[in-house]
């Protein structure tokens, strides 16, 4: 499902683009789907367990990450062809992971 998912984002994501629809709204709206999507999951799920203080600033900074990266592939989308976009976006953590599996540098 997550896969399914994923791959209906990035497929929206370029019909919007290509529709003529700009990068921050494209996010924007994205943003606000998904965390409504987080509060419905929220509610209905058992209540969660507290972070502490080390882990909310860990949360915090992998969420300032991804949304980093995800503004960075769809101004790549903006910049260049989509099929190159997505596919340099989906072969780099493979490479890395090739590369570390090669290196020894892998959890064994």
């Amino acid at each position: 499902m997550a896969a399914v998912t994923f791959s209906a984002a990035d497929i929206s994501g370029k019909v919007a683009l290509t529709s003529g629809a700009d990068v921050l709204t494209l996010l924007s709206f994205r943003s606000i789907v998904g965390a409504g999507l987080v509060f419905a999951w929220l509610r209905l799920d058992k209540p969660a367990t507290a972070l502490t203080r080390d882990a909310k600033w860990i949360s915090l900074g992998f969420g300032v990450l991804m949304t980093a990266n995800m503004f960075g592939l769809f101004k790549a989308i903006e910049l260049v062809p989509v099929s190159i976009a997505v596919l340099t976006y989906f072969i780099y953590p493979l490479l890395t992971g090739i590369l570390g599996a090669m290196t020894g540098d892998g959890a064994a």
